[in-house]
């Protein structure tokens, strides 16, 4: 733009992209250290020097020329000039930021996670679709370094902002009550900030049902009162934030149960039929104790049923517990979500008679005291 004249050389022009924005270098130097002519270098955004340049580099004769200056990604254009009418040979280098990787661990370029997603990198998996299965009352240790970042936003609240990768677990309730689940680091402290976030299906893009985020190289607690039924804990990296950690799992004490049963009414060869289902006619409440379905019943589901087990106790009055579920055609019986088992708030490691009793049927018991663990 300073209207600088008097390149009456001739010129080489050339273009270059800049995949990557960043600090952009144009080195001019001469074959030997030095030359004759005076050459000097302009840089555009367009390749029409009646526009204003981007940088310039007019050295006295025989020093090299440098043009260092930020650019956005885009084409450029480079032109070498000869002060008066001068003219050369040179040699020209160009250093521009180095482009995202599909393999360089951070989330860049047009990533949708970490190395993965965009028209460049590989698909990304997502971290719900292999979730590592915990036990209640245990502690694993765990990272989530070299794991994939599939979320960055939580709901209800919008909070944003992870874009570390995750680990996910999963874990079965037997018993309703408080459930806690604590993060803390190897030996007390770690450069990762990872916060954890607890839902009733694996799919963020649904509420939570508690969250833990405080300050880096805090411990994380989330402590909730959960129905019986299967959870999942999504542990998180603050900004890029990835790191080993150690999760416990502390939830009620209790035993599951999956009895099969067949129905003599609705048996037909090796399975039931769901007339019931089918017909719309399935309530959505037990009409055993009212517990209402948890979503929507399975398309294969015959009834619902009532599982009572006894105390094997002959010298004082019998401990009954009791669980509606749903009876599916292949004989299993599910809780009422239609998938989970049955779930009583007893200790395990003790013997139990089970019985299963049917609205249009005689009851049933088996014969044993049969050992829940």
């Amino acid at each position: 733009p300073d209207g600088y004249t008097g390149w009456n050389g001739p010129e080489a022009v050339y273009t270059f992209t800049v995949a990557t924005a960043g600090t952009v270098t144009i080195d001019l130097t001469y074959p030997g250290g030095t030359s004759a002519a005076d050459l000097d270098i302009f840089l555009f955004d367009v390749c029409d020097p009646t526009q204003n340049y981007l940088g310039v580099s007019f050295n006295p004769p025989n020093e090299a020329e440098q043009i260092s200056v930020n650019l956005a990604v885009g084409t450029y254009y480079i032109i070498v000039d000869g002060d008066n009418t001068d003219a050369g040979p040179f040699d020209l280098a160009l250093t521009c930021p180095a482009g995202p990787t599909c393999d360089d661990g951070i989330l860049n370029g047009n990533e949708t996670g970490i190395d993965c997603g965009g028209p460049d990198c590989p698909t990304c998996t997502d971290s719900c679709g292999t979730p590592i299965a915990m036990d209640c009352n245990s502690t694993v240790s765990g990272t989530t370094v070299g794991g994939q970042n599939s979320y960055n936003t939580y709901l209800p609240d919008g909070y944003t902002g992870w874009n570390g990768p995750e680990a996910v677990y999963t874990f079965t309730v037997a018993t309703a009550g408080t459930v806690t689940i604590d993060l803390t680091y190897p030996g007390g402290t770690s450069a990762a900030d990872l916060d954890i976030f607890l839902f009733d299906v694996c799919d963020p893009t649904q509420n939570y049902l508690g969250v833990s985020f405080n300050p880096p190289n805090e411990a994380e607690q989330i402590s909730v009162n959960l129905a019986a039924g299967t959870y999942y804990i999504i542990v998180d990296g603050d900004n890029t934030d990835a790191g080993s950690f150690n999760l416990t799992l502390t939830c009620p004490s209790g035993v599951l149960l999956s009895p099969k049963v067949f129905l003599q009414g609705p048996l037909s060869g090796t399975s039931m039929n769901t007339a019931l289902m089918g017909g719309s006619m399935l309530p959505a409440t037990s009409p055993y104790d009212g517990t209402a379905l948890i979503g929507t019943a399975p398309t294969n589901a015959v009834d619902w049923i009532m599982v009572e087990i006894r105390s094997d106790d002959t010298a004082s009055p019998a401990q009954v517990e009791t669980a509606s579920g749903l009876l599916l055609d292949d004989g299993t019986i599910v809780g009422p979500d239609g998938s989970s088992a049955l779930s009583f708030p007893v200790a395990p490691g003790q013997s139990w008679f089970v019985v299963v009793k049917h609205r249009n049927h005689l009851g049933i018991m088996t014969n044993t005291a049969i050992l829940l663990d």
